[in-house]
């Protein structure tokens, strides 16, 4: 499995009646935050067998620890047929920058925390990324390099400067996804960050259009050639993405520069 960072506000951390309401809960609600929907802050289709398994922890704990945050006002669970949603209270979506509050708790007032949820406990995933970096550091030891792969609205909540080279990641970040539907010709939005799957697709899709902006159109010029061995539909990456990576090898394997042989003579000479 794939390492990730789940990075939250601090109010979660700094606020003494946070972790004195929540107490060993706190992990069962950084799982909730890991798998949620970064669009509505839902973790839909739950299954407290499924999660408990993920976790390594009993049902019957798990149950507890889950009923123990509705209580407090954390989430809300939401009873289907045969599964869950579980509702983040106070959820703002990571790929916005307007700070727009979704789920928001009614009636919440300064006195507790089930009276306030405030968005200080909502944490936001920044999903499986090798350039990610927490936010909670000092703001005289954050390095350049920290500050370019901090989003904007972390930096606004931590209080740190907004950089040209944050702009320039944002930027990235919301055309990437867009680029790769665009050479590859879909019709309709992918489920991007509807999953771990397509979370990991992508930040691995940003990393590909941040080294190469023109690889996904090599790439369908590449499956449209006759006879190539080991394409990948359209319905096939919306249905099954992680199969995608199979098809990408064989397509680098071919986009990479070859090197006949008498040039490589030619070098040794």
């Amino acid at each position: 499995m794939k390492k990730q960072w789940i990075s939250v506000k601090c109010g979660l951390s700094r606020d003494p009646k946070h972790r004195q309401a929540m107490g060993e809960s706190i992990w069962l609600f950084l799982h909730i935050l890991d798998i949620a929907s970064w669009d509505d802050g839902i973790a839909h289709d739950w299954k407290d067998e499924a999660a408990a398994e993920d976790m390594g922890m009993p049902v019957r704990t798990l149950r507890e620890h889950r009923r123990k945050l509705d209580e407090l006002g954390y989430i809300s669970c939401n009873q289907k047929q045969y599964t869950q949603d579980i509702v983040i209270h106070n959820w703002t979506n990571p790929r916005e920058y307007n700070g727009q509050v979704y789920n928001e708790k009614q009636g919440s007032s300064e006195t507790s925390p089930k009276e306030n949820v405030q968005g200080d406990t909502q944490g936001y995933i920044q999903g499986n990324r090798k350039d990610v970096t927490p936010t909670l550091y000092s703001k005289n030891q954050t390095s350049k390099r920290q500050l370019a792969n901090t989003s904007i609205q972390a930096a606004i909540f931590g209080g740190m400067p907004i950089t040209e080279e944050m702009m320039i990641e944002a930027r990235l970040k919301d055309e990437a996804p867009k680029m790769f539907e665009a050479a590859l010709g879909f019709s309709r939005p992918l489920a991007w960050t509807s999953d771990k799957d397509w979370t990991a697709f992508e930040a691995w899709v940003l990393g590909v259009y941040r080294t190469d902006p023109k690889a996904f159109e090599r790439f369908e010029t590449w499956r449209n050639t006759p006879y190539v061995k080991g394409s990948i539909s359209n319905n096939r990456i919306r249905g099954f993405v992680n199969e995608f990576y199979d098809a990408w090898d064989m397509f680098k394997k071919q986009d990479a520069p070859q090197v006949s042989t008498s040039s490589m003579f030619e070098t040794l000479s």
